[in-house]
């Protein structure tokens, strides 16, 4: 006969909730270990080498980065001109609104963004032991400044000042050509807007008369030609005009009707391209292109992509869009609008080639 041990009274009834209470603590741990795990040190690695490749990008945002044979980088400042000999580490951009202002800093800081179709919009932020913040002003004349704190630059840039147009020293001839004026090239007969200055940097001089090449290919498939544009106008020149209708509209509205007043600036294509883009119209112009073969022997066919962009007005906003079309086996390549561009350097104009129309 099997002797039987049964648990009764408070001593069973304790042993049972203490192994209630075992079991649960237990599960949870489990959990807790689960949901919080301590960070490895290949997480630890990755994000300190995210960060240090920001810190770079950042730099070169602000600066142009030479590296020496040494080994050490030499920075040059890339926005805005160095007006004040006391400050020579305070730089200086003109601007007519404080949304342009921010529109610069946007840009600098848009290297940062996480998502490629986000926008970092934090007026302070911070990659490696660089710190930028920007900081709207109240004084007179002055738009905002943005907070240069990186040590690596501390020699040559430390401050962004935003300040209007209309401060801009009178003096001031870093650029021979002011941004958004209007000129005549006697030579070629051509009108150019001056999209960019040589404050820092190369200016940009746009036009739209003439000065791109066309060239004439044929399609290997079915021996039907077709056009491309050549040495036209870069993306970068084109974008710009529609920074400017945004940022600066009133300036743009200005040199229009001082060609409008000019017979034969009105008659050009300057004009009227501009004016069209003014009025809403959206334009695209070609910038680029590539031909690739593909197929084999009897099979084989041209690839066509074309870079284009194109300049559009959505709502209040005036946006660039660049954009690829892509024509495969017996499509035949279409080019949309043709456009020059060069760069300057600072220096004085010289007279007897050009006219001033709008400044």
């Amino acid at each position: 006969m099997k002797r039987k041990t049964i648990i009764t009274g408070s001593c069973g009834k304790a042993w049972m909730l203490a192994l209630v209470w075992l079991l649960a603590g237990m599960v949870s741990a489990c959990n807790d270990k689960g949901d919080d795990p301590a960070p490895s040190q290949e997480d630890e690695q990755l994000e300190e080498r995210n960060d240090q490749l920001s810190y770079k990008l950042l730099l070169r945002q602000l600066c142009e980065v030479e590296q020496q044979s040494d080994g050490s980088e030499v920075y040059t400042p890339l926005r805005g001109v160095a007006l004040k000999s006391a400050t020579p580490t305070v730089y200086y951009i003109a601007v007519e609104s404080l949304a342009e202002a921010e529109a610069h800093y946007y840009d600098i800081i848009s290297v940062l963004n996480e998502d490629v179709n986000g926008s970092l919009t934090d007026y302070e932020v911070k990659a490696g032991d660089c710190r930028l913040k920007f900081v709207p002003s109240t004084g007179t004349g002055e738009m905002a400044y943005i907070e240069v704190d990186c040590p690596a630059l501390q020699d040559c840039l430390t401050e962004l000042v935003f300040i209007s147009t209309s401060q801009w020293p009178a003096n001031d001839i870093n650029s021979p050509y002011n941004i958004l004026s209007v000129w005549h090239n006697k030579s070629s007969n051509r009108y150019y807007l001056c999209v960019r200055s040589s404050d820092a940097g190369a200016g940009i001089m746009l036009t739209f008369d003439s000065g791109w090449s066309s060239v004439t290919r044929q399609k290997r498939e079915n021996n039907q030609t077709y056009s491309l544009f050549t040495n036209t106008a870069t993306s970068e020149a084109l974008g710009l005009i529609s920074y400017l209708m945004q940022y600066r509209p009133n300036k743009f509205k200005n040199l229009l009707t001082a060609m409008e007043r000019h017979p034969e600036a009105k008659s050009s294509n300057t004009y009227k391209y501009l004016q069209r883009l003014y009025n809403g119209e959206s334009l695209t112009f070609d910038y680029n292109y590539s031909i690739e073969e593909k197929g084999w022997w009897l099979w084989s066919y041209d690839l066509v992509k074309i870079s284009k962009i194109s300049l559009n007005t959505e709502g209040s906003n005036r946006v660039a869009v660049k954009w690829t079309a892509t024509y495969g086996k017996n499509a035949m390549p279409a080019s949309s609008t043709g456009s020059s561009s060069f760069n300057f350097l600072p220096g004085k104009v010289d007279t007897t080639y050009w006219e001033a129309i709008f400044r």
